[in-house]
C-alpha cells in the first residue's frame, strides 16, 4: 500500500512538473505567417506649428528621423487638419486649436523639403470641417483637389490622402454626412490623379456611434442656425459648447453605427481604412480581437473588397511611466500582427505630453518611442508569424531570411518568471542567440528612456529558457545564417 502510494505521489509530481512546464511554454511557428512587416509602419506625425522654422533650423530633427529610417510623415497633424488651409499654411479659425498661425509655422513646401531630408513619404490630411460648417462642401472638395494638382505639378508623388481627422469625435457631421462628403472629395481628387490612395476615418470599435448622432438634438438645431452668421470667435465658442451637449455618453449606444453608415455612403470610393487608437496598458487584450472584428465586418459588408489599413495616430496613454513603456511595446506587436500597411505614431513632439513623445520638446532628445522604433524597425523583418502566449506573457515574432526575432512582453507578470520558448524544427546555437531585457529607464521628471541589458538564456535542443521581468520586454534575436 505504501509502495503504491509512493508511486502515485511520484506520478503526480512528474505529471505536475510536465504540466507546469507546458503552462510556461510559448511556441513559435515560423511557417505560419500572420502578416508582412510593412516598411511604412514606422512613421510619425509632423505637427506644423510644433515642427516650425525654429525647430527645423539646425537639421537635428531631420537627421534623427533619417537615422531611424522614418518612412512616412503625416501633415499638418491631426485635429489641426480640419482647421487648416494648405495654400497659406494658416488656420481657418485662429480661435480654435492649435491657436497658432503665421510665417513661423511650417508651410507645405517646407514640409516637403523636410521629407526629402529625412527620406520619408508624405501623408496629407485634408480639411473637411471648416468647409462643412460654412456650407461649402463642393468648394472644399475643389480645394482638396487643388492640393492633389499642386503635388502632381511638382512631381511630389503623394500617395496617401486622409479625408478629415477623427470626424466621429465631433458634433459637426453624422456618419452619413461624412460619407457623402468623402464621395465628393474623392471624386474631385481622383479626377486629378486616379492613383492616389484615399481613406475615410473611423473608430476601432465597430459598434461606435458618432458624436453628432449622440448629441442633444435641440442644441444641434440651434448650433447650425447660429453658426451661419457667427464670427470666428463665436464659432469657436459654439464648437466648445457642443462638446458638453452629449445626450448619450456611452459611445456604443444607438443604432447608427459609424462604420456601417460611412461604408454605405462611400465604401466604393475609398482605398484605405484609417483608425486611431490610444490604448491603455491594462486593456491591451482588446486590441487584436477588436481589430480583427472590424476587418471582418468591413470585408463582409463590402463583399470582399480589399482595403489598405492605416493606424495614423496611436500611443499608450497609461499614466504610469514604467507601465506605459511596456504597454507601448506590446501594442506595437499587436498592430504588427494585424498587418497595418502604414502607421504614424503620435506625437513626435508636443508640450504637455512630452513623456509620451518621440522627442523632448526643447532639446529634441530621443525618448523611448524613438528607441523602441529603432530596435523594432531594425530587427523585426520579413513576416510576423504565429506565436502562442501565456496568460501573463504576450509573445510576438518575425521571420526573415537571416533571422528570427521574438519579443516576450511582461506587462502581466507580477514577479520574475522563467519562460520556455520552443521553436520547432529550428536548431539553436548559443553563438547565434542574443537576448536583451528592455525596461523603462527614468532619467528625469517624466523623462523615460529605453534601458537595455544583455541577459543569459539556457538552450536545450529547440527550446530557450528566458527570464521575463514585470513591465519590461525581452527581445531575442536568433541568427539563422
Amino acid at each position: 500500500m505504501k509502495k503504491n502510494t509512493f508511486i502515485i505521489l511520484l506520478l503526480v509530481f512528474v505529471v505536475g512538473g510536465v504540466v507546469s512546464q507546458q503552462q510556461n511554454k510559448i511556441f513559435v511557428d515560423t511557417k505560419q505567417v500572420l502578416a508582412p512587416v510593412n516598411k511604412d509602419f514606422w512613421g510619425s506625425n509632423f505637427l506644423y506649428w510644433i515642427e516650425d522654422d525654429a525647430a527645423l533650423a539646425d537639421g537635428k530633427l531631420a537627421q534623427l528621423l533619417k537615422e531611424n529610417n522614418c518612412p512616412v510623415l503625416r501633415y499638418p497633424g491631426g485635429t489641426v487638419a480640419d482647421n487648416f488651409h494648405w495654400k497659406t499654411a494658416t488656420l481657418d479659425n485662429p480661435f480654435m486649436f492649435p491657436y497658432e498661425s503665421g510665417e513661423a509655422e511650417s508651410d507645405f513646401e517646407e514640409f516637403m523639403a523636410f521629407c526629402r531630408k529625412v527620406g520619408a513619404e508624405p501623408m496629407l490630411v485634408v480639411n473637411t470641417q471648416s468647409w462643412f460648417l460654412d456650407g461649402k462642401v463642393e468648394e472644399g472638395a475643389r480645394y482638396a483637389a487643388d492640393w492633389v494638382q499642386y503635388c502632381k505639378d511638382k512631381a511630389y508623388q503623394v500617395r496617401y490622402w486622409e479625408i478629415g481627422n477623427e470626424t466621429y469625435w465631433h458634433h459637426v457631421m453624422t456618419a452619413r454626412e461624412y460619407g457623402a462628403l468623402v464621395v465628393k472629395y474623392a471624386e474631385a481628387m481622383k479626377k486629378v490623379n486616379p492613383d492616389i490612395i484615399i481613406s475615410a476615418n473611423g473608430h476601432w470599435d465597430i459598434n461606435m456611434v458618432g458624436t453628432k448622432e449622440r448629441t442633444d438634438k435641440q442644441f444641434l438645431a440651434t448650433f447650425f442656425e447660429s453658426i451661419k452668421d457667427a464670427d470666428q470667435k463665436e464659432k469657436a465658442r459654439l464648437m466648445k459648447e457642443g462638446k458638453e451637449k452629449l445626450a448619450e455618453k456611452k459611445i456604443t449606444t444607438g443604432d447608427e453605427k459609424w462604420w456601417d453608415n460611412v461604408l454605405d455612403e462611400c465604401g466604393e470610393h475609398i482605398d484605405m481604412i484609417s483608425i486611431h487608437w490610444y490604448f491603455h496598458e491594462n486593456r491591451l487584450f482588446d486590441i487584436e480581437p477588436k481589430l480583427n472584428e472590424l476587418k471582418s465586418f468591413v470585408t463582409e459588408k463590402m463583399n470582399g473588397k480589399q482595403y489598405k489599413w492605416a493606424m495614423t495616430e496611436y500611443n499608450c496613454n497609461t499614466d504610469d511611466d514604467v507601465q506605459r513603456f511596456a504597454g507601448f511595446a506590446e501594442g506595437i506587436g499587436k498592430f504588427l500582427n494585424f498587418g497595418f500597411d502604414v502607421a504614424t505614431h503620435w506625437p513626435m513632439r508636443i508640450g504637455g505630453l512630452e513623456h509620451r513623445s518621440m522627442f523632448s520638446l526643447k532639446e529634441i532628445k530621443p525618448q523611448y518611442p524613438y528607441q523602441i522604433f529603432k530596435l523594432f524597425g531594425n530587427e523585426l523583418k520579413g513576416n510576423m508569424v504565429k506565436c502562442t502566449s501565456l496568460e501573463d506573457v504576450f509573445a510576438f515574432a518575425s521571420v526573415s531570411e537571416s533571422q528570427i526575432s521574438i519579443v516576450l512582453s511582461g506587462t502581466g507578470v507580477e514577479s520574475r518568471k522563467m519562460v520556455t520558448v520552443e521553436i520547432p524544427e529550428v536548431k539553436l546555437s548559443s553563438q547565434k542567440i542574443q537576448a536583451i531585457n528592455c525596461a523603462a529607464e527614468i532619467t528625469g521628471k517624466r523623462t523615460v528612456m529605453l534601458g537595455e541589458k544583455q541577459i543569459a538564456v539556457e538552450i536545450s535542443e529547440n527550446c530557450l529558457q528566458v527570464p521575463v521581468e514585470p513591465d519590461s520586454f525581452v527581445f531575442i534575436i536568433l541568427k539563422t545564417r
